[in-house]
């Protein structure tokens, strides 16, 4: 298992979720993105990761489903960790033209991942994003 592997880890303060966050770094010096989410929150997580798990095998760009289980912690998930900047940081720093070609890159990536029915459990989006 790669979470009783991981002897290093540094907390992440972004993100809208109320997980807790990290980039960790497992003895053989790989690194990976941990996630810990309450235990009252399985069910939900569950679903989450094998959602992940569709979306990747639709070969869309994103952080890799590794591992999934509970912990002292809660429940954890582990995914691929991606090198890299916040776009919104970065985006306007580029040419237009780069900035447009990233715009069409992930309209392709949104056209394959509607592909994908939505779990009939989620409540709509609009509710769930002006929750936040």
């Amino acid at each position: 298992m790669i979470f009783d592997s991981i002897i290093h880890r540094v907390p992440i303060e972004k993100g809208w979720s109320g997980d807790r966050k990290f980039s960790a770094v497992t003895a053989d010096g790989a690194k990976y993105l941990l996630r810990i989410s309450s235990p009252e929150r399985l069910d939900r997580r569950k679903r989450e990761f094998a959602q992940m798990c569709r979306v990747a095998a639709l070969g869309i760009p994103m952080c890799q489903p590794v591992e999934f289980g509970l912990c002292d912690e809660g429940v954890y998930a582990i995914h691929s960790w991606i090198d890299g900047e916040d776009a919104e940081d970065v985006i306007s720093t580029l040419p237009t033209e780069q900035q447009y070609a990233y715009g069409l890159d992930a309209g392709r990536i949104l056209r394959k991942l509607h592909t994908l029915p939505a779990p009939a459990e989620v409540t709509p989006w609009s509710e769930r994003f002006n929750a936040k």
